[in-house]
């Protein structure tokens, strides 16, 4: 009932809240320590210390109860808050400071209050649908089938949760270690249009999540098996077709960055080759950790952390940031590779075929179109139509070409239905 599972996510809210005030106690505890560690190469970590504390406040209620939202199959509000409100107030405030308007310190207030934003939103939202209940509800513990089930899933989901942390932010920690702290900088900038390419692929997985786990409870493999050959397929389509435009785009993009910001461009292009490959294994990740097999997942992060480790303290210090971002291209390979050979040896599972080589091929095909165009230089006009007209051919050819291929029906259907309504709108008004 809507009412339980509001009272089950407020029992995940108060173990939550529990954990975030060890966390906070450690914190204090720690200080010294952890200040001594950044004190030199990352004195704005020190400054700003205790900005941690909201911030982490805010990411862990706000993903709490952005599960209750999957759990009600509403994967868009969380989406839209985290990938679009988010990113938009940080734009925002980076556009302030840039100008002058305000300072650093004030820039990072806005920074911080930017988070907390869609936690506010979020649970208004649930609070509106006048199904959730602040009452705790720790009767499941009561029943000894699910007890032990449960603590097993918690145990090994904490250390998933710290292993993909490691493999998130290890290669920042560790630039920031052999490197300085503008390195991190430089990186930190380049990888945002790795967060831009991946963000179908996060909206996707939100709405699979929830679909996929009641076709493991009816033992429906049929569907799942067709959702991960449809998932491979549209994402390495979407991801593909991202990662292309910002390669076209190179050129143009460095013309907005300061010249400090040169060295990124080849991490631009290693992160986004990762994230393609994340993008074109599908929704493995989804389908394993809803499986009985979900420990599988666990076991992998911490090899791939241990992996990403050796691999920055082996490039990082030859190729610098670029070292960085190869090493965290081969890190992503490995553990999609796992999984993929996983599913298959377990369920049969197999979502490529040939569509999926003849579309990276055709994309490349489309890029290499793409980069004999003349190049518009000048002003800053001049750089953007550039960069309009370019994307706009790349998107003609890529996109106009795997909708005349006929490779997906549910995309040809969903931009016929919009060619419908527009032609329709467009009638009723002329």
């Amino acid at each position: 009932r809507p009412l339980r599972v509001g009272q089950s996510v407020s029992s995940a809210l108060a173990v939550s809240l529990a954990g975030f005030c060890i966390t906070v106690l450690l914190l204090f505890v720690f200080k010294q320590v952890i200040i001594n560690d950044y004190e030199q190469k990352s004195k704005l970590f020190v400054t700003y210390y205790y900005y941690l504390i909201p911030l982490v406040a805010s990411m862990l209620i706000f993903n709490v109860f952005d599960v209750y939202a999957r759990l009600h199959y509403d994967s868009v509000t969380g989406t839209f808050l985290s990938q679009f409100l988010l990113r938009f107030n940080n734009l925002l405030a980076t556009l302030l400071y840039v100008f002058g308007w305000i300072d650093f310190r004030q820039f990072m207030i806005i920074w911080t209050i930017g988070f907390s934003v869609p936690t506010f939103i979020i649970i208004a939202k649930a609070i509106r649908e006048d199904t959730f209940s602040l009452r705790p509800d720790f009767d499941f513990l009561r029943q000894s089938k699910l007890l032990l089930p449960m603590l097993k899933f918690c145990s090994f989901s904490v250390v998933a949760s710290m292993s993909s942390q490691v493999v998130l932010y290890i290669d920042k920690i560790m630039i920031t270690d052999l490197l300085d702290l503008s390195a991190v900088g430089v990186y930190s900038t380049a990888a945002l249009f790795g967060t831009v390419i991946a963000m179908p692929m996060v909206a996707m997985q939100k709405i699979a999540g929830t679909i996929v786990a009641d076709a493991w409870k009816n033992n429906d493999r049929a569907t799942i098996a067709k959702i991960y050959r449809k998932s491979c397929l549209i994402q390495l389509f979407a991801g593909f077709w991202v990662f292309l435009g910002v390669c076209a785009n190179l050129h143009n993009i460095f013309q907005f960055i300061p010249n400090d910001y040169e060295a990124g461009k080849m991490v631009i292009v290693w992160i986004g080759i990762s994230k393609v490959i994340d993008m074109a294994m599908g929704i493995n990740s989804t389908i394993l950790n809803t499986s009985k097999y979900y420990y599988a997942d666990t076991i992998f992060f911490i090899i791939i952390s241990f992996a990403t480790v050796g691999l920055n303290v082996w490039l990082i210090p030859s190729f610098g940031i670029v070292g960085a971002a190869v090493g965290a291209s081969i890190a992503v390979f490995m553990f999609n590779l796992f999984r993929y050979l996983l599913l298959f040896y377990l369920f049969g599972f197999q979502p490529f075929n040939y569509k999926n080589l003849l579309l990276i091929l055709f994309g490349i095909g489309c890029f290499l179109v793409v980069t004999q165009l003349p190049i518009l230089t000048g002003s800053k006009l001049m750089v953007i139509l550039d960069m309009l007209y370019r994307s706009l051919i790349l998107t003609a050819i890529f996109v106009g070409g795997f909708f005349v291929s006929k490779f997906s029906e549910e995309f040809n259907n969903q931009c016929l239905t919009i060619y419908n309504r527009l032609k329709k709108t467009l009638t009723t008004v002329f």
